[in-house]
């Protein structure tokens, strides 16, 4: 038995809804001290997300990566990490920018930069997992609609 097309494009189209839709930036870096990062420093950061799309992004969950040497953690934190994989806890409605600022309730997120080298990446944020919540899609597209209707029609006899 064969999928009906309509199915095959929706799959496609929530597969491909972070690529088409979604923005990952990395906002509000902070040097510990001073005006730039130096080499074993401390740096304060937050990630923005943007949905540009109709589908509402629940359980967003967001991988950062230190690049280059720079580890990755929550500000206050004594462990850094690699890479963590971290749940925001919230929802990105449809058409709207969020910014997260909290690593599991626990303060903005923190790298240490590596050895001091020209510039280079220190950080990668990626989105790592999502559900999609199409309510905002059958509410807002399920108006009464003129087209779809009937009328019966019957002579009417006098008595």
């Amino acid at each position: 038995m064969t999928t009906p097309l309509y199915f095959d494009a929706y799959t496609t189209a929530i597969e491909t809804y972070p690529d088409d839709n979604v923005k990952l930036k990395i906002v509000d870096v902070t040097p510990a001290v001073g005006n730039s990062i130096n080499e074993g420093e401390l740096a304060k950061f937050n990630v923005r997300v943007t949905n540009n799309g109709p589908v509402t992004l629940k359980d967003v969950k967001v991988k950062i990566e230190g690049l280059n040497g720079t580890q990755v953690g929550n500000t206050g934190g004594p462990l850094l990490f690699d890479s963590i994989t971290s749940s925001l806890n919230h929802d990105v409605q449809e058409d709207e920018s969020k910014k997260f600022d909290l690593f599991q309730d626990k303060g903005p997120f923190q790298l240490k930069a590596g050895a001091a080298a020209p510039k280079e990446g220190l950080i990668k944020v990626t989105l790592e997992d999502w559900t999609a919540d199409l309510s905002r899609i059958y509410t807002d597209h399920t108006e009464a609609r003129s087209q779809v209707n009937d009328t019966y029609s019957a002579e009417v006899f006098n008595q």
